[in-house]
C-alpha cells in the first residue's frame, strides 16, 4: 500500500460554532440529543438539534478544545444554526459564534508505516481525540485513518509541509464519500425539519442519548424509541443518472409513490453514491429517483 497523508481543507464546506462561557455545557444539555457531559478534550459525539416537533435542523460533530465546544456542521447551515442558539441564551453565561480563526482540516493516512513515522499509528477509536504536534486531532469513521483536525492555520500548514513528501491535497467529495460509506448523514437547509432522528439512524452512530434530561424536541424523540416503531431508516445506494439533477430532499419513488427522500450524495466518473431516507417495509421495492434506478446497497 502507498504512504499517502491526503489532507482536505473542510473549513471551506464546514463551519465551526464555537459555543463558550460558564454555562456552555448545561446550555447545549438542553439544546441537543446527546449528553454533553460525554465530551471532554479526549472524547467527541454526534448530535442532532430538533426543533419542538422533533425534526432535525442540524446534526454536529462536536469536540471540546480548551474550554470551547465546537459545533462542526456544513456551512449553508451554521450561521441560521447560530442565530437560533443564540436566541436560547438569555440570562445564561453563553458565547456563540461562528469561528474563523481556527482551522478545521481532515487528515488520512493510508499505509500503517507511514502513520507509525508521522506519530499517528492507529491505535485511537473513533470519535477520540488527542493533541499532536500543537493541532486538536479527532478520529473519526472511515476506511483508511481520518483525522478531523483543528488548530492555527501555520501549525496545520507546518505539519503538511514537514510531511510534504507525502502529502497530497484532497477534494471535500473524497472527504464525503467516505462519510456516506459510513452511513454518517448531514443537514443542510433543503432538508431542515424534515425528519426525526432516528430515521436517519441518530440512535445506531451514537448521537442520541435516551438517559439524559430534556432536550428540545425530546418528548417526540424519546416516544418514538420507547413507544412507537421507527418506519423510516437511513440506507445508501448507488445511482446512474444525470448527477446534475441531484437535489437534497428529492423524493425517491416506487411506483410512481414518494416513499423515501435524499439526504446527502457525492458522485464519482462512473456514478453517485447516496445516502436516503426511506420506509423499511419499502426496502424490497424497485427504487425510482428522477426515472432513474436508485440500487440499494445497505
Amino acid at each position: 500500500m502507498q504512504n499517502t497523508l491526503t489532507h482536505y481543507p473542510l473549513h471551506k464546506e464546514l463551519s465551526l460554532i464555537e459555543v463558550s462561557g460558564e454555562d456552555a455545557a448545561p446550555f447545549l444539555q438542553g439544546q441537543i440529543t446527546n449528553d454533553i457531559n460525554l465530551v471532554n478534550d479526549k472524547t467527541s459525539v454526534y448530535a442532532g438539534l430538533c426543533n419542538p416537533k422533533g425534526r432535525l435542523l442540524a446534526l454536529f460533530h462536536i469536540v471540546k478544545l480548551h474550554k470551547s465546544f465546537f459545533l462542526i456542521c456544513p456551512k449553508c447551515i451554521a450561521e441560521n444554526i447560530a442565530k437560533k442558539l443564540s436566541m436560547y441564551v438569555l440570562r445564561s453565561k453563553v458565547n456563540i459564534a461562528i469561528n474563523t480563526t481556527t482551522r478545521l482540516h481532515g487528515l488520512e493516512i493510508a499505509g500503517e508505516e507511514l502513520g507509525k513515522e508521522i506519530g499517528l499509528s492507529d491505535t485511537v477509536s473513533d470519535m477520540q481525540s488527542f493533541l499532536h504536534e500543537g493541532m486538536h486531532l479527532t478520529k473519526v469513521p472511515g476506511s483508511h485513518p481520518r483525522y478531523l483536525c483543528l488548530g492555527d492555520s501555520l501549525t496545520i500548514e507546518s505539519f503538511i509541509d514537514a510531511n510534504s513528501k507525502h502529502s497530497v491535497q484532497g477534494t471535500f467529495d473524497s472527504w464525503k464519500m467516505e462519510s456516506i460509506a459510513k452511513k454518517i448523514p448531514n443537514i443542510y437547509l433543503e432538508t431542515q425539519a424534515k425528519f426525526i432522528p432516528q430515521s436517519l439512524n441518530l440512535d445506531l452512530i451514537n448521537a442520541i442519548n435516551f438517559k439524559k434530561g430534556c432536550y428540545t424536541g425530546q418528548e417526540i424523540v424519546a416516544r418514538t424509541h420507547y413507544l412507537g416503531t421507527v418506519k423510516k431508516r437511513l440506507f445508501r445506494g448507488v445511482w446512474n443518472g444525470d448527477r446534475s439533477l441531484l437535489v437534497y430532499g428529492d423524493n425517491i419513488l416506487a411506483d410512481g409513490i414518494s416513499i423515501g427522500q435524499v439526504i446527502d450524495y457525492v458522485s464519482d466518473k462512473s456514478e453517485s453514491h447516496i445516502l436516503f431516507e426511506l420506509k423499511i417495509d419499502c426496502i424490497k421495492n424497485d427504487l425510482v429517483l428522477q426515472e432513474h434506478s436508485l440500487l440499494v446497497i445497505d
